[in-house]
């Protein structure tokens, strides 16, 4: 079992530079079948969150409700309308020996109303932990164009970008580079999976170059 959880955590290493022996070693990169699974598996995530979104805008316009419009009482939240997707319930026998066939159930809409707070915070102050921390949402402005004066652009091949990001480098520094890259996947992941996870794998490169640079400054 521990194999098997080894194997799974892999992800992709960046090709590296160190000291031995007062010679300055290369490494190359090394990719993971993994990584690429972990890539798909967050667009997937991506797409789910866009299809709930969805899914939630329209069970607001059927029942008429919305969760900001509630005024919840003490110790409850409001809950957002939602829709319960169609599935097959299976042959079951209930407690009194009554045999139940198998049957179809179709979707059904559910109107948003409270519910009861699951932690304490919320049940005191009635709001979710978004709503109590309106302050800490987002990562904050990102100066457009920033990395675009270089040529920098998602619809451009990885070779192209990372040269782009390497003029970056020069004037904002790599980590800066690769926090501003790590922004933009963040603020993209939902409105544009493709291009975030793009940025994704940039900043990720970028991180690499910037701890290969202090693996190097560090043993001199």
């Amino acid at each position: 079992m521990a194999t098997s959880r080894s194997r799974s955590r892999s992800k992709h290493r960046a090709a590296y530079t160190y000291i031995r022996d007062g010679k300055v070693v290369h490494v190359k990169e090394k990719r993971s079948r993994n990584n690429d699974i972990t890539i798909k598996a967050k667009v997937r995530r991506q797409e789910y969150d866009i299809d709930r979104k969805h899914r939630h805008k329209i069970a607001s316009k059927l029942t008429g409700t919305s969760a900001r419009s509630l005024h919840c009482q003490s110790g409850t939240i409001a809950r957002s309308a939602y829709t319960k997707p169609s599935y097959t319930r299976a042959a079951y026998t209930r407690a009194d020996g009554v045999k139940v066939k198998k049957a179809r159930v179709g979707s059904t809409v559910v109107a948003a109303r409270c519910i009861k707070a699951t932690t304490k915070a919320a049940a005191r102050t009635g709001k979710t932990w978004a709503e109590r921390h309106p302050s800490m949402r987002g990562i904050g402005p990102i100066e457009k164009h920033r990395l675009g004066k270089f040529g920098y652009s998602a619809s451009k091949p990885a070779a192209e970008r990372r040269a782009a990001l390497r003029k970056a480098d020069a004037k904002y520094g790599k980590l800066s580079v690769a926090r501003e890259l790590q922004a933009i996947a963040t603020y993209t992941k939902h409105t544009s999976p493709s291009k975030s996870a793009k940025f994704h794998r940039d900043a990720v490169w970028e991180y690499a170059r910037h701890k290969s640079t202090k693996i190097i400054k560090s043993s001199k």
